[in-house]
């Protein structure tokens, strides 16, 4: 066999974080420590009526807290490649702290008893987590890294990139292939693979002319055209989250005038997505995605035109009302398990289901119990399965077994994101690691829904992608 050359050298290391402008990580971390602490003691100085100012200060701590890791992170000179906590705990920042000082946040007529109750959990919730995180830590010191020997260049892994590309976009463009057990659960992956790979060779100056024109100008806009015409704007937006992230991670830099660009999108395009899924029904299912794409259009045309200042009100409301999970862990609180009884671990039957591969067990139950927790809380109406309701970590815990069994369970999920971490987020990771971290830990850390989904199937696509970066990092000698 042929000598090995350094993989780091083959691969493209990419710099270390506390090397690259740690006066810049200093800057940023007194930066976001500054702005929290004005951002809270604003909000709870002018929080609206619709707060009492117990429940504002429970809100600001929530928000606090939820930034505290990305603080540690900044002044520790950022070096985890796959900040998992820090975004983790941006999530609750927003969705169950910041978020509850909107005064058109959608309360949904809970009493304010509930909503101080629901705030106080969700606090003791992240600080469990955290808790548990933490103290997982020296535990956990010895797990060694995931690591893939790569024995081929950057022209090598570019090839199977783009091999990676080509498989993803079948799956997103032919709906047959998306009909084919457990292959879906490889191909949607592996355009995470594909996209972390090539962007990171473009910011590093090793991706062709050629190379650059075929990813910006038709494989990238190819990827985010077929998640825009089906009009679940996560997904779409997910991109752009992920692409930033590896910008970040090679630069250092955070683009705010794009991010804001982005924001400002978001915000116009979800209050229209209701009504373009209402028109996406009524297509046949044979209907192409340029047509879906003028109907999405045609939507937002109707929908702004004439409306002025009134329809940008109305955006930034839905935007904010999309975001906010804290309403409904108090309407959850309120009922439960007065009116409505515990679920009793139900909404988690899937996990030792998900172990099996669909291919193996065709009539494996499926994962999704938003539109069953819509209609348990009565707030879909009878008769609507087309509709789910978002049901966060948190809120799950408590509406299958109570508080204390919701402080276990965010205390669970502390140590489970402490194996991640410690599995996936070397800072001596080469490029292949780096991505397959990044592609697991990724669609993790918003977690505004239930378990099974966000959880569900993890380690069979933990060991598929392994092993298909694995063989596309090796030179085989035939």
């Amino acid at each position: 066999m042929a000598m090995v050359a350094d993989p780091m050298a083959l691969a493209g290391a990419r710099p270390a974080a506390a090397q690259v402008a740690p006066a810049r990580m200093r800057h940023y971390a007194r930066l976001l420590g500054t702005a929290t602490t004005l951002l809270a003691s604003m909000l709870v100085a002018f929080h609206p009526r619709t707060l009492t100012l117990e429940q504002a200060l429970l809100a600001a701590a929530i928000g606090v807290v939820g930034l505290v890791p990305a603080l540690l992170y900044l002044r520790r000179g950022a070096v985890e490649p796959v900040p998992l906590l820090p975004l983790h705990g941006v999530f609750y920042a927003v969705a169950f702290g910041f978020v509850a000082f909107f005064p058109g946040l959608h309360w949904m007529g809970t009493g304010e008893s509930a909503v101080t109750a629901a705030l106080l959990l969700a606090l003791a919730g992240v600080l469990a987590l955290y808790a548990a995180y933490a103290a997982a830590g020296p535990l956990l010191r010895r797990l060694r890294p995931v690591r893939i020997r790569v024995d081929v260049g950057p022209a090598g892994l570019r090839a199977w990139a783009w091999v990676f590309f080509a498989a993803h976009l079948a799956h997103q463009y032919i709906p047959r292939l998306a009909e084919i057990s457990s292959l879906p659960h490889l191909l949607y992956p592996l355009g995470w693979l594909a996209m972390g790979l090539l962007f990171t060779q473009h910011l590093r100056g090793e991706l062709p002319l050629g190379h650059r024109a075929l990813f910006f100008g038709a494989a990238l806009p190819a990827e985010l055209f077929s998640r825009f015409v089906t009009g679940a704007l996560y997904e779409f937006f997910m991109v752009f989250a992920f692409l930033l992230l590896i910008y970040w991670q090679m630069r250092r830099r955070i683009r705010w005038v794009f991010m804001a660009l982005l924001v400002g999108l978001f915000s116009l395009l979800n209050p229209v997505k209701f009504n373009y899924r209402q028109a996406l029904k009524a297509m046949p299912s044979e209907t192409g995605p340029l047509v879906k794409a003028e109907a999405f259009l045609s939507v937002v045309g109707d929908y702004y035109s004439g409306r002025g200042e009134e329809a940008t009100e109305i955006a930034a409301s839905s935007s904010l009302n999309r975001l906010g999970h804290v309403p409904v862990f108090a309407y959850v609180v309120e009922r439960t398990p007065e009116t409505i009884p515990y679920w009793g671990g139900e909404t988690y039957g899937y996990f030792l289901a998900s172990l099996v591969p669909r291919a193996l067990w065709p009539e494996k139950p499926g994962a999704a119990f938003g539109n069953d927790f819509g209609h348990r809380y009565d707030i879909l109406a009878s008769g609507v399965y087309d509709t789910s309701i978002n049901l966060p970590w948190v809120v799950e815990f408590y509406v299958n077994f109570g508080p204390w069994a919701m402080l276990a369970g965010m205390a669970l999920v502390g140590l489970a994101l402490r194996v991640l971490v410690q599995k996936l987020n070397n800072p001596a990771a080469n490029d292949c690691e780096y991505v397959l971290g990044l592609t697991l830990c990724f669609q993790l850390f918003w977690a505004e829904s239930n378990l099974a989904i966000m959880w569900g199937g993890l380690l069979q696509t933990s060991i598929a992608l392994y092993v298909v970066l694995t063989v596309a990092a090796r030179r085989f000698r035939w």
